[in-house]
Formats: structure tokens, sequence, C-alpha cells
């Protein structure tokens, strides 16, 4: 198991290393500020892919997940504030969790 803590200490969290998927847990850094504000990152090193909890979010909020600078998930935060997705990758990584853009369908 291993403390995570991501940029400006926006978000805190658990690692925990399980074969054959990781598991991580964050959660806002400050319960005094409400949502974590968007963009926040966090690195996490380990052998096995993982799938990645987070709570505390603004909900409905839509998101774009980058994992080494690569897009890895595209959605949106539940309406309780809750976001999970898999990242695909092992080794050190680094996550980047921020608004996505939205194009226009016409």
């Amino acid at each position: 198991m291993r403390l995570i803590t991501g940029d400006e200490k926006k978000t805190v969290g658990v690692h925990y290393l399980i074969a054959p998927q990781d598991q991580i847990i964050c959660l806002s850094g400050s319960q005094k500020e409400g949502p974590v504000s968007l963009p926040f990152r966090y690195d996490v090193s380990s052998r096995s892919a993982a799938r990645h909890l987070h709570v505390d979010l603004p909900s409905s909020q839509a998101v774009a997940v980058e994992v080494n600078g690569r897009l890895c998930y595209k959605g949106a935060v539940t309406d309780q504030g809750t976001l999970s997705f898999e990242d695909g990758a092992t080794g050190k990584r680094t996550i980047v969790v921020k608004v996505a853009e939205m194009r226009d369908s016409h």
C-alpha cells in the first residue's frame, strides 16, 4: 500500500498493490473547499495496470483522463461526484484528470 498526494495537494489517496490489477482510491485533499478543482495530476508506479476511483469531484462534469500524455478515458463524473477508470499502463506514469473539451456536433 502506498500513499498518493496529487499536485497542490488537491487530492490524496491510497494505492493498493494487488495483482493482477492495482486499486487506487483518491478523494479531496481539503474537505473545506468542496469538490476537487480540475485539472489535477498525480504519479503512480507499479508493475500492474490499475483501476482508479475518485470521489469528491464536481458532479456531472465532462472529463478527460490522460496517462503519460495519452488519452485514456473520456466521459463524465457521476451525479454523486465519482469517477472510475482503468489506466491500462504499467511502470511509472502520470495521471491527469481535466475538463473535457466539448466539440459542437453541428
